[in-house]
């Protein structure tokens, strides 16, 4: 089959949605790399540390399928970017919040923003690039790659030359920016379903042994990771 080629609005629409899985990444681990050491230098015990830090992953956990489901019903685009102003709102509240308790909360919440626009940026990806899927999940895969690598390396930089708050800060910018590259680039003809699916039978379909499968291959390489 012959490939179409991609026209320039699509590849800066590719490159927009492909800098929101960087950000999803990029913005988890640049926190991340440093928590325990923030945490450490004012007595935290290391349980505490633990659920702060896992704290983003368990939001990520419990709010993606609801996401996917809305995203489905009432549109992607707005989702993801109310995803993206959510993470840069909750970044820049951290001064305000530093205990153990807040830091969860803060943590958690970024943790629903991160699960609402990597959700949608991924089936929008899939949507878009019909013809193209494999190259365009490939490249969106590829950013979202290099967020995992610099989150850490920039976070510990930014730590040591300037301090903690300021990898909050830099999280703010990122969904902004990101934020505002999506509101140029990326449009969505959506279309409202006609006969809405019940919630329950979408999770029953989502329990197939296919998709199950394909849940443990994903689980079994972010345990490793």
């Amino acid at each position: 089959m012959e490939l179409i080629p991609i026209k320039y609005k699509d590849v800066m629409a590719l490159l927009s949605l492909s800098l929101v899985g960087f950000t999803a990444s990029f913005t988890g681990h640049l926190i991340s790399s440093n928590l325990g050491n923030y945490m450490g230098s004012f007595g935290s015990s290391m349980t505490a540390i633990g659920l702060v830090i896992g704290s983003l992953a368990i939001a990520e956990v419990l709010f993606k399928t609801p996401f996917g489901i809305l995203s489905d019903r009432y549109g992607k685009l707005k989702l993801m970017l109310g995803g993206l102003a959510l993470l840069a709102i909750i970044s820049i509240m951290f001064p305000l919040f530093k205990e153990p308790v807040a830091l969860f909360t803060i943590r958690f919440m970024q943790g629903v923003a991160i699960a609402a626009f990597s959700t949608t940026s991924t089936a929008m990806v899939a949507d878009l690039f019909t013809d193209r899927k494999g190259e365009a999940m490939g490249t969106y895969n590829s950013l979202k790659g290099a967020g995992y690598a610099l989150g850490p390396i920039l976070g510990g930089l930014v730590t040591q030359y300037f301090n903690f708050f300021d990898t909050f800060l830099l999280c703010a910018a990122a969904a902004a920016i990101v934020l505002v590259l999506c509101l140029v680039a990326v449009k969505e003809s959506f279309t409202p379903p006609k006969k809405r699916q019940s919630v329950g039978l979408m999770l029953k379909e989502s329990n197939r042994l296919d998709y199950v499968s394909c849940y443990f291959i994903g689980m079994s390489g972010m345990l490793a990771f």
